[in-house]
């Protein structure tokens, strides 16, 4: 090129050093700068430099080399500028899903509170204006575990839901829900039992998630079993913990559909004649929670046979140490 190699710098890159201090640096260089090309055009580059020595140990070259990272940087801009389209984005979705809530659920509420007032007022006289009325009333309330749904996979997955870690006996917790179910079990003619032999029976986690990954299972499996029994155990795990398992005699799953079963709005039966009603959330939702709280969860099932889901949960005592808890007993072994 004809230059001397200070030409090819942009100065600006080194701040207010004076000229020959710069020069000193070139000699023994590892950076990242702009270079400035003949054309006065610039790239960005890494440039290493090593000084050689003659013989009366005086400076006598420099090998310098340097790598156009030039393309490195347009991507890594490219990046960032994707990444804050996706910041945005992703607030953007969260405003959208809040006011949606908002807009949905005010009217809803009206209208879910408004039945059984109207039904009241109407009496046993209209049979048919009642059948009309609960099926206003069973179709909101599908609508607003929808959008509960919709809502709660929105906050897991953007990491707004802050959960709240604490100890609590997760057979009292499981009882509870089981008994919830019972008088739906006993409209569809189905035996519901909750059998628990489990020695270690308190668990670290957050007990909202949990009371919701139990809700659902035992919820579907209710849904998905026309006649026989749901069954509920809590047992020992093979390693310190607990197993919680919601066996039914249902319709069971098939193999291809249980590899991606806790995808998101994922269902084995779809198109319009659908004979079970959802969303394909419940089981996403599951899978979210039960990793939100370090356990773990797995799937038996054979069409038509029947499936059972069973979570697991490390002792209580053996995560307290990596949690931040919110109540161990303090009769307890930390």
């Amino acid at each position: 090129m004809g230059l001397p190699v200070k030409k090819l710098f942009d100065w600006g890159d080194f701040g207010d050093q004076k000229a020959d201090k710069l020069m000193n640096m070139l000699r023994n260089l590892d950076i990242e700068c702009t270079l400035v090309k003949k054309d006065g055009t610039t790239i960005d580059a890494v440039v290493k430099s090593h000084t050689l020595y003659d013989q009366n140990d005086k400076p006598s070259k420099y090998i310098m080399q340097v790598l156009d990272i030039s393309d490195i940087k347009n991507v890594q801009n490219d990046l960032m500028v994707a990444l804050e389209k996706s910041k945005e984005s992703d607030r953007l979705k969260s405003a959208f899903l809040a006011q949606m809530s908002h807009e949905i659920r005010t009217p809803l509420n009206v209208i879910l509170t408004s039945v059984p007032i109207l039904a009241d007022d109407i009496g046993d006289a209209d049979e048919d204006t009642k059948a009309i009325l609960s099926s206003v009333d069973s179709a909101g309330k599908r609508l607003h575990r929808t959008i509960d749904m919709i809502l709660s996979m929105s906050a897991i997955q953007s990491g707004n839901y802050k959960p709240e870690f604490e100890s609590f006996n997760i057979i009292d917790e499981v009882k509870s829900l089981t008994d919830e179910f019972r008088s739906i079990t006993d409209e569809k003619g189905l035996k519901l039992q909750f059998n628990s032999q489990a020695t270690a029976t308190e668990v670290l986690a957050d007990k909202y998630t949990v009371t919701q990954i139990f809700q659902n299972l035992i919820g579907n499996a209710i849904k998905y079993t026309p006649k026989g029994k749901v069954t509920v155990l809590v047992e020992d795990a093979e390693k310190k913990g607990v197993v919680v398992k919601v066996c039914d005699t249902g319709i069971g799953l098939s193999e291809e559909y249980i590899e991606r079963m806790f995808l998101p709005f994922s269902q084995e039966d779809v198109g319009q004649k659908r004979e079970y009603e959802g969303n394909g959330l419940g089981l996403a939702l599951v899978k979210e929670y039960v990793e939100l709280n370090k356990a773990s969860i797995s799937v038996k099932s054979k069409k038509d046979k029947g499936s059972v889901f069973s979570v697991s949960f490390e002792n209580a005592y053996s995560m307290a140490s990596h949690r931040e808890v919110k109540n161990i007993p303090k009769d307890q072994p930390s």
